[in-house]
């Protein structure tokens, strides 16, 4: 009677549960596997697929600019692994999945969830595997991570939006780095209208300041370089592009440009098409068509 009883409880279907966690005010690294009192098992396998799925939901909807501003950690944790006897050997075990938001740079907070289940099969990995399953299927609940993150860009970027930009002006943006950096943040207001049209207005200033930046520090090397024909033709080009007609140093732009085109010529190779955007846009200073392809 009483193994009946146990077999019983430990075989509860496989449901997973999403659980908030007390949020904290500083970045926190977590490693994969998260090494913790409780962590029964170690199953890195399962910390791969986790980071795997992550990268692959957030890049759906998320530009590639999120990671200069925010960083997604995943973590696990095998808490219990159970072995019931009987005619058939069974294993259950119960997982723990994290995921936390750090923020990176401007951005100090950190967001964390976690989500858990319990999973049965005939070996200690199937059990985890199973639970995983249940936790990163299609419609499960690991999948509410996205909607969090979505309610926190939305109070950041539209309900604080002001507060946030106006943060982000204050910024020293003296390297091209760091104006890269706000660059990509700002893509997040121009997903609601009450912020889109002062964030581009910001966006363009600064575009401009970057291009000043790249003429004052970037570009007397890359023009060595570049009549010494020792570079990189594609990365040199889009270095190139970044740099806005409006810039001061537009002009020499231009004939470097034109030295890259005159060099292929000679190579008898073939120009990429961003190279004659590159001429086209720095001849016709067209600035419209210059965002266009860059932002």
């Amino acid at each position: 009677m009483i193994l009946l009883l146990s077999i019983l409880l430990l075989s509860r279907p496989c449901m997973a549960q999403d659980q908030d966690v007390v949020l904290d005010t500083g970045p926190v690294l977590v490693t994969i596997p998260i090494q913790r009192t409780g962590n029964k098992y170690d199953a890195k396998f399962i910390g791969n697929q986790l980071l795997q799925y992550l990268q692959k939901m957030i890049a759906q909807k998320y530009p590639s600019s999120l990671k200069a501003i925010y960083k997604v950690v995943p973590s696990y944790a095998v808490t219990d692994i159970r072995v019931v006897e009987t005619m058939d050997r069974r294993v259950y075990a119960d997982l723990e999945i994290y995921t936390r938001l750090r923020g990176v740079g401007f951005h100090k907070d950190s967001l964390l969830r976690m989500y858990s289940a319990t999973g049965s099969g005939e070996s200690e990995n199937a059990a985890i595997q199973k639970a995983a399953n249940a936790i990163l299927s299609p419609g499960g609940p690991a999948n509410k991570i996205m909607g969090v993150m979505d309610s926190l860009f939305r109070e950041r970027y539209d309900v604080h939006g002001a507060a946030t930009l106006a943060s982000l002006k204050k910024l020293p943006l003296t390297t091209l780095k760091e104006c890269d950096n706000v660059i990509g943040e700002l893509v997040y207001f121009d997903h609601y209208p009450s912020m889109a049209v002062q964030a581009t207005a910001f966006r363009n200033e600064l575009l401009k300041k970057r291009s000043e930046i790249f003429c004052a520090t970037e570009l007397p090397a890359l023009k060595i370089k570049i009549e010494s024909t020792v570079y990189n033709l594609n990365e040199t080009v889009d270095k190139l592009l970044s740099v806005s007609p409006e810039a001061s140093c537009s002009g020499e732009l231009l004939k470097l440009a034109q030295l890259i085109g005159k060099q292929q010529m000679e190579k008898q190779a073939s120009a990429p098409e961003q190279l004659t955007l590159l001429i086209s846009v720095h001849q016709d200073h067209n600035v419209n068509l210059w965002r266009e392809s860059r932002y």
